[in-house]
Order: structure tokens, then C-alpha cells, then sequence
């Protein structure tokens, strides 16, 4: 197994790694154009924390996020960690963390934010978190920690937009 920087030549196999990895039964809205995409834009953002864990010239992992200037220095944001599920419990998600880690050190970075999982039953909204992501209990065990007074927070454009007027009018 191979920990080596991404390249933009790699973005393609990545996106269709992403889109294999989120696929699941009530979440199919990651297409392999849709992925490939959204990986390229990632990428762009900091290519020098993107890193794909290789086996065979295959690609079974990766990691890509995005930098933040912020008050306080540099944030790594919006990571993305997924690995192929026939190389999971090989630690390859530790060691592409230890390849981006030492990378945002390098570019003088202090922090590293994000979202993570949280298992739960499958609930009303359109997303089954399923256990194949690295959710919260994984990263508090690699040292994250939750920070309770922060929420992911998400809406429909639509009726978020309807929302607002019904406010603005009423």
C-alpha cells in the first residue's frame, strides 16, 4: 500500500471511488459525474493536503479538504476521508490522516474543522448514515473533538426561499 499526494490526473478515479463509497440505498445522488466534479473542485482548493492511499495502481482511498484563512491561521475544512470498502480496518484512513496532517502543518496550518456522522436510525430526511463512514466515534478516538455549540445545518433552496418571503411579507 502506497500513501502519495494527488494528482489532478487523479481526480477522475477518485470521483469514482467517492461516488462508489456514498452509494448507498437512500443516497444515490453522488453520480460519478456529480463526484468527479465535486473532487475537482475540492482538490483545487488545497491540492497539498490531497492524498490517495494506492494498491496495485488502484486507487482505494483518499483524502481532500480545503484551506481556510481565518483569525487565528490557516483551517483545514470540508475533508473528505473515504476508502474503498473491500480495503476497510486496514488502517489506510489512519495513514492518509498522518500524510494530510503532517502536509496542513507544513502549510502553517492550526486548526482542522469539520462534519463527521453520527450513527443513528434511519430518520425522515433523505440520508441513511450508514456505518461504512468514518463517523464521530472515529475521529474523537484519533483526537477530534465535538463542539457542542456548533450544528451542521442544511435546507432546500426552495423552501428555504419561500421561508424567507413568508417572513419578510408577514
Amino acid at each position: 500500500m502506497e500513501i502519495r499526494q494527488a494528482t489532478a490526473q487523479d481526480i477522475p478515479e477518485i470521483g469514482q471511488l467517492f461516488s462508489k463509497v456514498y452509494t448507498t440505498k437512500s443516497f444515490k445522488d453522488f453520480t460519478p459525474e456529480k463526484a468527479i466534479e465535486a473532487m475537482r473542485w475540492l482538490f483545487n482548493r488545497c491540492p497539498e493536503v490531497a492524498f490517495v492511499a494506492v494498491e496495485d495502481g488502484k486507487i482505494v482511498g483518499a483524502h481532500l479538504a480545503g484551506s481556510k484563512p481565518w483569525f487565528d491561521g490557516i483551517h483545514i475544512v470540508d475533508g473528505e476521508l473515504f476508502i474503498d470498502e473491500k480495503y476497510r480496518g486496514q488502517h489506510i484512513g489512519l495513514k492518509l490522516t498522518q500524510h494530510y496532517l503532517n502536509a496542513a502543518k507544513k502549510l502553517g496550518a492550526v486548526s482542522v474543522d469539520g462534519i463527521s456522522f453520527v450513527p443513528a436510525p434511519n430518520s425522515e430526511n433523505r440520508w441513511d448514515i450508514a456505518p461504512q463512514f468514518f463517523n464521530l466515534a472515529w475521529h474523537e478516538k484519533n483526537g477530534f473533538y465535538r463542539i457542542d455549540q456548533m450544528a451542521v445545518i442544511s435546507g432546500d433552496i426552495d423552501e428555504l426561499i419561500q421561508k424567507t418571503n413568508e417572513r419578510l411579507t408577514a
